[in-house]
């Protein structure tokens, strides 16, 4: 009976070394995360001599894996997210935030684990409209207990940004040598793309001539100072308001005709404007007289 109570003593010590060693193993040691070692838990071991490859940015418990994007990649308004994870029914989500913490796209993914215990890939696509600047990705699992994030792998990305080319119209007594007062001419800016194109252009045209284009003899007849109070589009009518001081000190039908010109031929390099209502301050028919 001692003999047995012995044994039963000994394996239950063997066992709770082993759980103990495992536990360790399992909590406290070192992972490869973006090509350096870095402690998990509280290791008692020092860091591996040999060098570790890229495996991605794990979570803390490193259930959770992501090895595209890499840590402060550029990601443009399309990008792959892959890794792999051993999370709950295999079903894992993500967020991305721009540098505020304003939340730019979200979802859920599922891994392809065959069973609860295994590590499952997963693969999915971001679209979303960049705000430029630097950006957050996380991938996480919901708590089943209370619904908080848990297990968050956190990647660090600079988001890249698309551009487009537009007009603004100018006047230009080289290109215009009779001076018409109503030929206006194009000149091209290369802004961060926008959904509200046509606001941009007329943001471009009240800026005014730069250097080099004063150089080629571009000039506006628009005043410093104004401002775009609102803009709809409708049924290819473009409905522009402008404070009054897009009318202050203004003299002769030659200004007056060049400044419609130069608002009237930004708006209408758009193929859903045909035609445009300016007003000031919400007037309509009284405004730029000579």
């Amino acid at each position: 009976m001692k003999y047995f109570i012995f044994t039963i003593v000994i394996l239950m010590l063997v066992a709770l070394v082993f759980f103990v060693i495992a536990k360790g193993i399992d909590e406290d040691g070192w992972i490869c995360v973006d090509g350096a070692w870095q402690k998990h838990g509280n290791p008692s071991a020092v860091a591996p001599i040999e060098g570790c490859s890229y495996s991605g940015i794990a979570s803390e418990s490193g259930n959770i894996v992501v090895m595209e994007p890499k840590a402060n990649s550029v990601v443009e308004e399309t990008f792959q997210v892959s890794g792999s994870a051993r999370v709950f029914e295999n079903q894992l989500n993500y967020k991305l935030l721009d540098d505020t913490g304003k939340i730019i796209d979200s979802g859920n993914v599922m891994a392809n684990a065959n069973e609860p215990s295994e590590f499952g890939e997963f693969e999915f696509k971001i679209d979303f409209v960049s705000p430029g600047g630097n950006g957050i990705l996380e991938v996480f699992d919901y708590s089943a207990k209370d619904g908080s994030e848990i297990d968050k792998a956190t990647i660090p990305v600079k988001f890249g940004q698309k551009q487009i080319v537009l007009k603004a119209f100018f006047a230009n007594n080289k290109l215009d040598p009779e001076v018409s007062c109503v030929e206006v001419f194009p000149v091209e800016r290369t802004i961060n793309y926008r959904i509200d194109v046509a606001r941009a252009s007329i943001e471009e045209l009240l800026k005014g001539t730069t250097a080099k284009e004063m150089e080629s003899s571009y000039s506006t007849s628009i005043n410093k100072d104004v401002v775009i109070n609102s803009l709809s589009l409708d049924n290819g009518v473009a409905r522009i308001d402008f404070n009054k001081q897009l009318e202050a000190n203004i003299g002769g039908s030659c200004r007056v005709s060049l400044i419609r010109a130069q608002i009237e031929k930004t708006l209408l390099q758009f193929d859903t404007i045909q035609k445009v209502i300016i007003s000031i301050d919400g007037r309509v028919e009284d405004i730029l007289q000579p």
